[in-house]
Formats: C-alpha cells, structure tokens, sequence
C-alpha cells in the first residue's frame, strides 16, 4: 500500500478516535495476545445496544425524574497517545461539561502545548498564552469526550459482558467490544470513515491492514445510576514493512452534578468582553499588559 493510502488511513483512525474519545498508547511492537483476552467463564455475550443508548443520553440530559438538570453537569479528565515506531505523543485534557445545553471548558495540552478551548452554546474561543481568541465550530475540534459515541451502538450487538467493577468506588458494569479494524470501519456509521469505505472496496492491500488492526474499547457503567464513567479505546494497527501504529484513549467522568461548576465556569459575555479587549490592543498596536484571566480555575 502507497505512502498516501497509509496515511490516509492513519489519519481516519486517529480523527475519529479523538472526536469519539478513545485512551492510552503502549510501546510500538504492541500485540493482542490471547492471554490478553478475557476467558470464556469470565465474560457473557450479550446485546449492549439498548445499554449504551441508556448511559449516552443519561450521561447527557440527566435522569428523567431529575427536577432539574443538574446532574447533567461533571468533571471529566483524560488523554489520547500515540506512537508509531519510536516516536509517541500524548495529549492531555481536563474539563467541565454542562447538559443537556452545549456548555464546556476544556484545558489541555496537545504535544506539550497547552491550550483551552470554550464554548457556550453557539459561542466559540480558543486559549493560546493568556489570551483568548474568537472561534467557530468549523476551525477547531470539539473537544467533547462524548462526540460519537453513539457510533459505536451497531457494534456494541456482539459485545462482552466482563465482571463487575467500580469506578471511583461506584459499582460499574463493563461491556467491551474487540473487533477489526475493517470490521470497525465497514460497521460503522461515523461520517469520518466514508472516504475509507469507498476505497476498502477498491484496495486489498488496505484490507489486508485492516483485516489485522485490532481495535478494542471498553466501558464502564453504573449499575445503579447508568451514567458513564469511564471508558478507553485500544487500536493497534501493523505498519508496511513492520512495526506498528498504537493508539489508546481514556476518559473518566466523576462529580456528576456537582453544585460548584457553576461559580467555576464563567458566562459568555465575561469570556466575549476578554476578546474584545484583546482585539481593541491589536487595532491600536498594543500586545503588552493583557489580562491573564481564565473561565475556570483549577479543582480544589
């Protein structure tokens, strides 16, 4: 397979894992090993798209019988790394979410470079150094850890059912799902993998590949409450000519409906009149003595 073809296929994978949210990297002559599979005693098979689709919109809009929406606001911390060969990068993020409406902050740092990303519904800034800058949704990711998940449900049919753990000291049911990576793309119905399916019909050196990339994610949900609360996503892929291209997501989600998110997220106009400043300073030929404020301050 040309130079070109890899790289598009890498570049498929990578995107949708971190737009869906997917977790951590092992070294590159990572394999799936059988001892790595859970024993037929220790796992159930069974249909877990009714489940996922419970947890997605509990996790989002909160509990039915809630008064109000609060629980549908949480913490979340997690990372994406990468490596191909001897090269790897991590990339670290940590935020506040708050449902059902489109509100979060996110603070992280992509190959070493932090960043913060807000948006308020339909308002849009990115943080570089200390200062903000005006945004939109097409000219930067999401940056939400939930984008996509719903992707998964045709394939969470044929899914395991591992033991019980918990989370945070929650009890947590675990459902895992291992398949191929041209199963994960020909299933699928994430937008990011139509280009990869056209050409999978055309090109069975990238079958091949993929027929050979083992993707595996697991989650992990209340069993009481069915909120999410943490999952990872595991894709190994073999390289032309040896080697191999890791990728592992993980994320975790915790102090749902905690009451202080509120004083810890600022509104839009704060963040707005922050911009504007920085835009006036531009105009008139100022870049010294900007403010350094933040939307959120860091957890106690």
């Amino acid at each position: 397979m040309g130079n070109k073809r890899l790289k598009t296929c890498l570049a498929g994978l990578c995107l949708t894992l971190i737009l869906s949210g997917c977790s951590v990297v092992p070294s590159s002559k990572t394999v799936f090993t059988t001892a790595e599979t859970p024993s037929a005693d220790a796992t159930t098979a069974i249909d877990a798209r009714s489940l996922l689709q419970e947890a997605v919109k509990t996790t989002i809009e909160g509990h039915p019988d809630d008064k109000d929406d609060s629980n549908a606001q949480f913490w979340y911390t997690g990372y994406v790394s990468n490596s191909i060969g001897d090269r790897k990068t991590t990339s670290m993020y940590e935020g506040i979410l708050i449902r059902p409406m489109e509100a979060y902050l996110v603070n992280g740092r992509m190959a070493g470079i932090p960043f913060s990303y807000y948006r308020w519904e339909d308002h849009f800034y990115m943080k570089k150094g200390d200062v903000w800058f005006r945004a939109s949704e097409d000219e930067v990711l999401p940056y939400d850890p939930f984008r996509g998940f719903l992707d998964w449900l045709p394939l969470m049919e044929e899914a395991q059912k591992l033991p019980d753990q918990e989370v945070l000291s929650i009890p947590a049911d675990v459902i895992q799902v291992r398949i191929s990576g041209k199963e994960w793309i020909e299933k699928s119905t994430s937008p990011l993998f139509e280009e990869l399916k056209g050409k999978l019909k055309g090109d069975p050196s990238l079958g091949n590949v993929l027929d050979n990339t083992v993707v595996k994610t697991t989650l992990w949900i209340g069993k009481k409450d069915r909120y999410i609360y943490q999952y990872s996503t595991w894709i190994v892929m073999p390289l032309p000519g040896g080697g191999y291209f890791d990728q592992e997501t993980f994320f975790r989600f915790y102090k749902f409906g905690d009451p202080g998110i509120n004083s810890r997220i600022s509104p839009p106009e704060e963040v707005e009149k922050w911009v504007t400043q920085f835009e006036e300073k531009i105009k008139a030929g100022e870049l010294k003595d900007l403010p350094e404020e933040q939307p959120v301050t860091d957890e106690e």
